[in-house]
């Protein structure tokens, strides 16, 4: 044990959970992978916030998120969803690398989807359950 009883080495496990609930940018496109044929779609979710600065006057700022949404989830958010659809997102963040064209590294975090729930009263005919897949 080192001070207050804790031992030397505490083991807390890593954890990845994102929450967001935001606009999307644009229509969703439902593509496909080319091995394997799983669909996917890549969102940009609008994530706006009203803070009061200084002087107390309020300042809006918007912070824009993409998300990579897979399988049966990509095909209801293709399906339910538009441009100003408003949905709450829950996953988690991925790192993706690539070299670019000229020979430099390039990384981006992302969101992974896990679950999309439409918050728009009129995002569907009849209220499908919130699109959940495993994260593939």
């Amino acid at each position: 044990m080192h001070g207050h009883g804790f031992p030397r080495r505490l083991s807390v496990a890593d954890y990845n959970l994102v929450v967001l609930a935001g606009r999307l940018t644009c229509d969703p496109e439902l593509k496909y992978t080319e091995n394997e044929g799983t669909p996917f779609t890549k969102l940009t979710l609008a994530i706006s916030r009203v803070a009061t600065d200084a002087d107390g006057s309020f300042q809006k700022s918007v912070t824009h998120v993409d998300v990579a949404v897979w399988k049966h989830q990509a095909e209801l958010c293709c399906q339910y969803t538009k441009r100003g659809s408003h949905i709450l997102v829950s996953g988690f963040l991925e790192l993706l690398r690539w070299t670019d064209k000229d020979g430099a590294k390039q990384s981006k975090l992302r969101v992974r989807a896990q679950r999309i729930q439409f918050l728009d009263k009129s995002s569907a005919p009849c209220e499908p359950p919130a699109a959940e897949a495993a994260a593939s």
